[in-house]
């Protein structure tokens, strides 16, 4: 494959970090446990979180008013939490089932994606808009079809000049896509929708689930979680030039001590390294996170480790984070101290090899268990998050926040 890292690099190095702290068991705090009503049900997204860690928004793929998800938001008032809702669907054409984490543009909209629902069926990407009342308004901006591209479980992503990309698990020539929208030329217009490529089940890939990387040159940079040389799921890059789109599969996993099945999105360092997670395989059976780096014309993975599914958990579904030393964040779905899942960190040793540390494990079920998204930081190095399971009264999942033993409050907010 021929492609060149620049684009990545420049991405990497405008990127945010959080503050570098270690974590005990006790910095644990419960934020929400979700109830089945209004307020949602199992989120299985990642939290868009504000750099202060005043307000947490998210989507739920269950519950709401009319039982097909919500949007909400928590919101930090005097030391306490106080949740809102800003949408729930399914009373119209609105879209089911918002399984993917929001992004805002410029000036406070929100866009996501719902797996379901809409005109055809087949999913949405929707945009939230804060009216004068204070309320939001939804408004569909594409709905997916059968006979088209279907079923995006990701979350979109913006490029430089306002475009929109995502993935869609199916639809295509059956295997799932890559879509762009663009933006209308005046306020309230159409977003016009196309797909860029349409995965072949071959050594491109097959059913992505991931959102995507968009470096500064528009290319972009994703995962399969089927497909390859052994089935076993891809990375790949599409990359944009004046003749239209080409895609180059950056790596093909074996299900050895490579891992296998990515399901999550790709993080960059400031090299232009791409790093991810792969939910089964590897040494210990039960997952990996892994490193790309480009070399010589090509990329070349390398395992920084493999969990067994014991303390140091197993099946890792989701995106990690860096904070400034360099050290790497992530959730797993299964494993720790009590079987629940854990939050681990990462850390880089001189000699090249990385060391974890379980930073928290989810214990009976009532504070949250199987998270299956990572953390999310704030300015502060407080470290925020979903679990899908656990939680009173419903094991309907849960909000929760790990707290740096070196945090001070700002009591002036």
């Amino acid at each position: 494959m021929q492609t060149s890292s620049n684009g990545v690099l420049a991405l990497c190095l405008t990127l945010g970090s959080l503050v570098s702290s270690a974590f005990a068991q006790d910095a644990f705090q419960l934020l929400h446990s979700f109830t089945f009503g209004e307020d949602g049900a199992h989120p299985s997204a990642a939290l868009n979180v504000k750099p202060d860690g005043s307000v947490l928004c998210g989507t739920a793929e269950g519950g709401g008013e009319y039982g097909h998800g919500n949007v909400f938001c928590l919101v930090r008032k005097n030391q306490t939490w106080q949740g809102a809702v800003l949408h729930s669907f399914g009373p119209d054409m609105d879209g089911w089932y918002p399984d993917s984490s929001l992004v805002y543009d410029a000036i406070g909209n929100m866009y996501g994606t719902t797996s379901e629902g809409g005109p055809y069926g087949f999913g949405t990407v929707f945009e939230l808009a804060p009216m004068m009342n204070g309320k939001w308004s939804e408004r569909v901006l594409h709905a997916f079809s059968l006979y088209t591209e279907d079923t995006p479980t990701a979350p979109v992503a913006f490029d430089l000049q306002g475009n929109l990309y995502g993935t869609t698990q199916l639809g295509g020539l059956g295997w799932g896509a890559v879509f762009e929208m663009m933006p209308p030329g005046s306020p309230g217009g159409q977003w016009t929708e196309s797909v860029l490529y349409d995965f072949t089940d071959s050594d491109d890939g097959a059913f992505p689930q991931s959102g995507l990387l968009v470096d500064g040159s528009g290319n972009l940079f994703g995962t399969s979680y089927y497909a390859g040389i052994q089935d076993s799921g891809t990375v790949y890059e599409l990359k944009h030039s004046a003749g239209g789109w080409s895609e180059d599969t950056l790596y093909e996993f074996t299900r050895g001590n490579d891992g296998a099945n990515p399901s999550g999105p790709l993080i960059c360092d400031k090299k232009g390294n791409l790093y991810g997670t792969a939910e089964i395989a590897g040494v210990g059976e039960y997952g990996v996170v892994f490193k790309l780096s480009y070399s010589g014309g090509a990329w070349d993975e390398s395992v920084l480790f493999s969990f067994d599914n014991g303390a140091d958990g197993g099946h890792p579904e989701n995106g990690l984070t860096f904070d400034p030393l360099g050290n790497l964040y992530g959730t797993t779905r299964d494993g720790g101290a009590y079987g629940y899942g854990t939050v681990f960190k990462l850390s880089p040793k001189s000699d090249g090899t990385w060391s974890e540390t379980v930073l928290y494990s989810f214990t009976d079920g009532q504070h949250g268990a199987n998270p299956q998204w990572g953390v999310v930081p704030d300015r502060f190095g407080r470290l925020y998050g979903v679990t899908s399971q656990g939680g009173i009264p419903c094991n309907c999942g849960t909000v929760f926040e790990l707290i740096p033993p070196t945090y001070e409050p700002d009591v002036t907010r």
